[in-house]
């Protein structure tokens, strides 16, 4: 996934009164804790945007 794309979230992670539809991947943080490496996407969704692990998204349409 990359900067650009369009998501989804997961079902098994959708957040019951959030409305998520589609949203687009804004920035992509990595870095490396006491726990090893990690990877953040912050997706722009309808109202608000968050961050999300890969395996929370759907990638639905690749930004060229």
């Amino acid at each position: 996934m990359q900067v650009g794309d369009i998501v989804s979230i997961k079902d098994e992670w959708r957040i019951f009164e959030f409305y998520y539809g589609l949203g687009v991947i804004t920035l992509i943080e990595e870095g490396n804790d006491a726990t090893g490496p990690w990877k953040t996407y912050r997706v722009q969704w309808n109202d608000d945007f968050l961050f999300h692990s890969e395996d929370q998204l759907e990638l639905i349409s690749e930004s060229r």
